[in-house]
Order: structure tokens, then C-alpha cells, then sequence
């Protein structure tokens, strides 16, 4: 079977089940044409109706582990010609603090918090430049040339932060979290409502063979 990696790891199951085995394409289109024209012992991973340009016919639909996924598109654009800053905007920002020391995280993120600016995404990356040095990539739910938003990076800057923008984009709408949503929880998360003994046994230190 062919496909994009993205499109395997989320069809694995169904692979397993049927024995199959993945090969990795370029993309999902890729894959259909690779056994439209090239691999016609193959299987391929797609989209519904992508095999359709390749002449290619359904074996089985819908073989996705999980229900909900959804894939996204942008369109790179030096500028935001004729698009409204009253919309719904996110920025990528790559901060990086003078020096690492207790409490740094902290202090990159009170400028945000405090004007009810919400960060979607949070990443560390190492800096070239030696060890114990990093930058961390986030994402804020605003655009960079909202007041409030120019206002917390004012006061990064005045704390000696370094920030790149990496471009804002309009923000795909959210859903609101279901009562299913506990499902998604990493296995053997705990929470304070669950039975002491539970929180213990979670938290004990684990002395696991190297």
C-alpha cells in the first residue's frame, strides 16, 4: 500500500489487519498515480475521489483509525492584501531569552497572559550556538499588528527577549471540546479527582531497566 506517511500512520490499523506493506510517497495524489500507471499490484491511501482522476476504483472506504481528522491548507503571501485584522488570526514567534534561568517560561508568557492573548502551541528548540541555549517557537491566537499584541511584544523586547515573526494566517475555527473529550488523554494521566492510591502509583518515581 501507498501513500503519504501522514496518510499510513493514520490508516494503521486496516494495514495490519490485511498484511499489508507501507510505502511512502510524496503525497496521497502521488500515490494514486504510482499505481495508475506504474505500481498496478499496489493498494493506495487517498482521499475520496482523488483515485477517481486516476481511473482507479474503490477497494474499501472509510478505513481511518479515527473519526474527526481533518487536513489543512494555507497560502503563503509576502503580504495580507484586503484581508481584515478583525478576523481570526494566529502568529507563529520564535522568542529567545538572553540567558536560561528559573522562572524564564514564566516571564515569556505573563506578557500574553495578562492581556487575555491565548498561546495555542508551545515548542523548545536548542540553539545552534552550545548547550543549555534555546529558543522557543509559539503560536498566539491574535494577529501581530492587533494593539494588545504589539503592546506584550513591546514588553518582551524591554526584557531583553529576542523575537522573529514568522508570519500570522487566518486560524481554522476551533470546535468545543466534547464530554468524549477525556478519551484523548494520554494513557495514565491522573487528575485530582481520581483515587489517591491512582495519584501515587502515577507519580512514584519509576526505576525502569535502562
Amino acid at each position: 500500500v501507498l501513500s503519504h506517511p501522514h496518510a499510513l500512520a493514520q490508516c494503521s490499523a486496516v494495514i495490519a489487519a490485511r498484511g499489508l506493506r507501507s510505502e511512502e510517497t510524496s503525497s496521497t495524489a502521488e500515490a494514486c498515480r504510482l499505481v495508475a500507471t506504474e505500481r498496478p499490484d499496489a493498494l493506495c491511501l487517498a482521499a475520496p475521489g482523488t483515485g477517481e482522476q486516476y481511473g482507479l476504483t474503490v477497494d474499501t472506504a472509510q478505513v481511518q483509525d479515527r473519526d474527526g481528522g481533518r487536513t489543512r491548507f494555507w497560502v503563503i503571501s509576502r503580504t495580507l492584501a484586503s484581508v481584515s485584522v478583525d478576523g481570526t488570526f494566529r502568529t507563529a514567534l520564535v522568542l529567545t531569552p538572553g540567558r536560561d534561568r528559573p522562572g524564564i517560561l514564566l516571564e515569556l508568557l505573563r506578557p500574553f497572559a495578562e492581556r487575555g492573548i491565548n498561546l495555542s502551541s508551545l515548542m523548545s528548540r536548542p540553539l545552534r550556538s552550545g548547550l543549555g541555549l534555546y529558543c522557543f517557537i509559539v503560536v498566539v491566537d491574535d494577529h501581530i499588528d492587533a494593539p494588545r499584541f504589539r503592546a506584550a511584544l513591546s514588553e518582551l523586547l524591554d526584557q531583553g527577549v529576542r523575537v522573529k515573526n514568522l508570519g500570522s494566517y487566518l486560524a481554522w475555527p476551533t470546535p468545543a471540546p466534547t464530554a468524549s473529550a477525556q478519551a484523548e488523554f494520554p494513557p495514565g494521566s491522573i487528575a485530582s479527582s481520581d483515587a489517591p492510591h491512582r495519584q501515587a502509583a502515577a507519580l512514584a518515581p519509576r526505576h525502569d531497566e535502562p
